[in-house]
């Protein structure tokens, strides 16, 4: 269910081909990118009051559905205005498919071992990339850009609708158990963990909040941003199709082990600590793509990016979870993640412009890695102002 990385990171195979083919600036193209992280930023805090009223079920079956028409609907997309419109409905239907309800499902199931239980509940969108990306370069590669994209349609739809109808049980209690961890409290009340935390008003006006908003954005035009441009900059480093491909399925295999370990280590040394890990190798990664010119370099940056691709899904729920407690979760993580897909909305095109203007991705990679250890002080700073703010 968690499968939006898997189409945002899927979807930067098609920069290339769809841009050669109908002569697109990869700056104008990739703004469709824009347009999904927009509409999933805008629309992530309605889906959050959706699922309270209709529940998770019903919104993933609706949200999933929507997703997997808007992708087979760029298969026949010829024109901007076209992959703008089936973004646009990509955008809004896709996050209410993916890391909100797994989040929410997460949050409620687990006291203990809840990073692991993130880390590993978000890893499986790297476990279908991994699967995912080389059939995809076969898939462009014999049957064009337009048979991909029906592919990522079709996989969609089938990653959330049975998923929904016959697994997801949103809270311990609909499968008669107790969440992992959780004390036994009053009669009816076994189930949940004792909620506590900031509350929403309190949160969303606070200075912690801003400064891990400032972090959350600068990860998002970093990390977020740059995912729409890694085959595309592997392609300027002259690697073929194939050798793309393998990369891209290490990336997504680094993606895995990153949001587990992630998750793992954020139980043991908690998570002020892995956030500032985390950034900082992620730093090294797009240092590292600068100068990746032979398959071995590429494989490490590779490696090291993954680590901030892993903190736009694991942490941001384990950072409302620290930050803010439990008590407002479902009012205030969706304006964490939200706040992501800003960054991702600007990143993405503004990479794809500095490549149009001097011919490479260096300058922008320069950058995303000062943005990477700029957001790990912000983020180290706000923990640590969280810790002042008055919970209930």
């Amino acid at each position: 269910m968690s499968e939006l990385p898997t189409v945002t990171t899927l979807l930067s195979f098609f920069v290339k081909p769809v841009c050669d083919e109908f002569y697109f600036q990869r700056g104008s193209f990739t703004i469709y990118v824009s347009i999904t992280a927009i509409m999933t930023a805008l629309s992530m805090p309605l889906w959050g009051n959706i699922i309270n009223k209709i529940g998770i079920k019903a919104v993933v079956v609706i949200s999933g559905t929507i997703t997997g028409i808007g992708l087979i609907a760029m298969s026949t997309s010829t024109s901007l205005i076209q992959f703008y419109i089936a973004a646009f409905f990509v955008g809004f239907a896709t996050p209410a498919a993916s890391m909100l309800p797994t989040s929410i499902i997460i949050n409620n199931w687990f006291v203990e071992k809840k990073g692991l239980a993130m880390g590993i509940a978000m890893s499986f969108s790297g476990v279908s990339a991994a699967i995912l990306s080389p059939i995809v370069v076969r898939v462009i590669g014999h049957g064009g850009w337009s048979s991909g994209y029906i592919l990522l349609g079709v996989t969609s739809l089938v990653l959330t609708i049975p998923v929904a109808l016959f697994i997801i049980k949103e809270r311990p209690a609909d499968a008669g158990l107790t969440a992992y961890g959780a004390q036994e409290r009053a009669p009816g009340r076994q189930d949940y963990p004792e909620v506590t935390g900031v509350s929403s008003k309190v949160a969303l006006k606070s200075g912690a909040f801003f400064g891990i908003a400032a972090a959350t954005l600068l990860v998002g035009f970093s990390a977020s941003g740059f995912s729409a441009h890694v085959p595309a900059h592997l392609a300027s480093k002259n690697f073929a199709l194939t050798v793309i491909g393998s990369i891209m399925s290490i990336l997504m295999i680094g993606l895995i082990v990153s949001k587990i370990g992630a998750g793992w280590l954020n139980d043991r040394i908690g998570t002020s600590m892995v956030s500032t890990i985390t950034l900082v190798c992620a730093g090294a990664g797009f240092f590292l793509l600068t100068i990746a010119d032979n398959y071995a370099i590429a494989i490490s940056a590779s490696a090291l990016y993954s680590a901030g691709l892993a903190y736009t899904t694991v942490f941001y729920p384990l950072l409302t979870s620290k930050m803010f407690g439990t008590r407002d979760f479902n009012s205030i993580y969706p304006f964490m993640s939200a706040l992501n897909f800003v960054g991702y909305a600007a990143g993405a095109p503004l990479f794809g412009i500095i490549f149009d203007k001097t011919g490479s991705y260096t300058f922008g990679l320069y950058g995303a890695a000062i943005m990477s250890i700029a957001a790990a002080v912000l983020a180290a700073l706000s923990i640590k102002a969280s810790k002042k703010l008055p919970t209930y």
